[in-house]
């Protein structure tokens, strides 16, 4: 395995198998919420610091070659659509940063949001591009199992079969809006484009699929 992929995963989500078998690199939006119900009792995940430091500094520096590891993926204009009616309709169960855009930031026009505010929440974990969790130095992570929001029956099986859970998963946290591609104009299109252009061409994704 190649030796700086442990040291990558350091700075992205994940859960890690309590036994070691799988790893699962997280982004937000793409069916996180139903995931973990599923997966809570197996594994730790990075954000439950004190538990899961101390695993990842166990197991990390003895991942075998054959771990099964596996992240989902989200049409980039369909994510930012959903992490932003997540975020205006929940504001008080997220953090004092979104509790204090409020107002028309999160509350306003979703276009005029995208056009004036989304470059400026890069680094948050709801609009953070993907591409880090599965691309490194500009390759495919090697062995990583990507599967596809818009595929998420059909890929979750894939999963469940290698890990040994469920398939059923549970439809949880759906957020409440217009299909994506009705909620943007040509501006605002362009915007997502130009930023999260390096995961649109690796993962060959186009606005309206």
């Amino acid at each position: 395995m190649n030796k700086t992929l442990p040291d990558h995963l350091r700075d992205c989500r994940r859960g890690i198998a309590k036994d070691g078998t799988w790893l699962w690199v997280v982004n937000t939006k793409t069916g996180l919420t139903s995931m973990r119900d599923v997966l809570d009792p197996l594994c730790v995940m990075s954000w439950k610091k004190s538990i899961a430091r101390p695993l990842w500094e166990t197991v990390s520096p003895k991942i075998p070659d054959d771990i099964f590891m596996f992240t989902f993926v989200r049409n980039p204009w369909d994510r930012v659509v959903s992490a932003y009616y997540c975020l205006r309709d929940n504001q008080g169960r997220f953090g004092t940063h979104w509790r204090q855009k409020g107002g028309a930031r999160l509350s306003g026009d979703f276009r005029a949001y995208v056009v004036d505010g989304l470059k400026d929440d890069q680094n948050s974990i709801h609009f953070k591009p993907q591409l880090s969790t599965f691309m490194q130095n500009g390759q495919f992570i090697p062995n990583l199992y990507i599967g596809k929001f818009e595929r998420l029956t059909h890929d979750w099986e894939v999963v469940a079969e290698k890990i040994g859970v469920s398939k059923d998963l549970p439809h949880l946290r759906k957020s409440d809006h217009k299909p994506y591609h009705e909620l943007y104009d040509k501006k605002s299109q362009r915007v997502v484009a130009d930023i999260y252009a390096e995961e649109i061409e690796a993962l060959g994704y186009k606005f309206g699929d």
